[in-house]
């Protein structure tokens, strides 16, 4: 009888580790979750930048318009004035100032591909760290569900526990109860272990959204700055 209480010791004992164990696993799935959320913002925060970029596009096409508009009535001065044979310091002026226009509108132009190009690839980022995010989330998900089923094995197993001790005879039953208990305990130690490494995985996943972020919103801060720096430039 003193080795079945020995072996029920044992295996109330790695229960209670593995139970432990669990509820570390539980802390970890919520900091995972609040990690995701995290990131939810921060992809937020990039859907608004975006927007902005968006803005400024539609602000640069305006004002490259209105820079065309000046050339053309520029060009129709020009004309006039060669049609009258007025080569006067004030026709001079004028194609001064038109050539001016046009090469300011050529910079303007080349700004304009740039910022198209910036935008394009925030777009991309965009579209993959929603991806990212939808994966990690279906992740712990997954992680809460393993969690549970492992919690309803170690419930069977406690209550199987409880069964053996209550039994005062020692008989090749309990013996074959006892052993088939140790392996269901050997087989939750096994998924604990592959869920903590899964774990493990989603929290790197996690950092690495984290990291592109933090290089997407310097990246965000610097095309800002470019864009205001154009619009100051073409509104002068």
């Amino acid at each position: 009888m003193s080795g079945v209480k020995n072996a029920l010791n044992e295996l109330k004992s790695k229960q209670e580790d593995l139970q432990a164990q669990l509820d570390e696993r539980d802390v970890e799935i919520k900091k995972a979750q609040s990690e995701n959320y995290e990131l939810e913002q921060n992809k937020l925060s990039l859907e608004r930048q975006v927007l902005l970029m968006q803005q400024k596009i539609k602000s640069t096409q305006k004002l490259l318009e209105k820079k065309e508009s000046k050339i053309k009535e520029l060009q129709a001065l020009s004309t006039d004035s060669e049609s009258s044979e007025s080569l006067s310091l004030k026709s001079q002026d004028v194609d001064a100032r038109r050539d001016e226009l046009l090469s300011q509108l050529k910079d303007a132009r080349d700004e304009a591909n740039k910022i198209d190009m910036q935008y394009e690839e925030v777009a991309k980022r965009l579209i993959n760290m929603q991806r990212n995010c939808e994966m990690t989330l279906r992740r712990a998900i997954q992680k809460e569900e393993r969690a549970t089923k492992l919690e309803e094995a170690f419930e069977a197993a406690n209550s199987k526990v409880k069964n053996l001790s209550s039994k005062e005879s020692e008989d090749s039953t309990l013996s074959d109860e006892v052993s088939e208990l140790q392996k269901k305990l050997q087989e939750a130690t096994r998924k604990a272990e592959i869920s903590e490494r899964e774990i493990a995985g989603v929290e790197q996943l996690i950092k690495t959204a984290g990291a592109a972020l933090t290089k997407q919103k310097e990246e965000n801060a610097k095309i800002k700055k470019e864009l205001d720096a154009m619009h100051i430039e073409l509104g002068a």
